[in-house]
């Protein structure tokens, strides 16, 4: 008997795939700090796997924000 259900990686590389289509339309400069933002959800894997949710976008984008969040208490030190 097959799996059902995708791996989460699965999920996450294909929602990342659907916003690379968003990516395409900005500008060149905006284009690059989307890159630095979708490495943010490969980072958080394990936690959008443990959350178990239908809903993988919420998590990569909460992901991202995370990221930042990170980014921002490194530069305030």
């Amino acid at each position: 008997m097959g799996r059902t259900v995708l791996p989460q990686r699965n999920i996450v590389q294909l929602k990342i795939e659907e916003l690379r289509k968003f990516r395409r339309a900005l500008r060149m400069e905006d284009q690059l700090l989307f890159d630095r933002l979708l490495t943010a959800p490969s980072k958080f894997i394990s936690a959008i796997a443990y959350s178990n949710s239908l809903d993988t976008t919420s998590f990569i984008l909460l992901s991202m924000i995370l990221q930042q969040q990170r980014e921002i208490e490194k530069l305030k030190k």
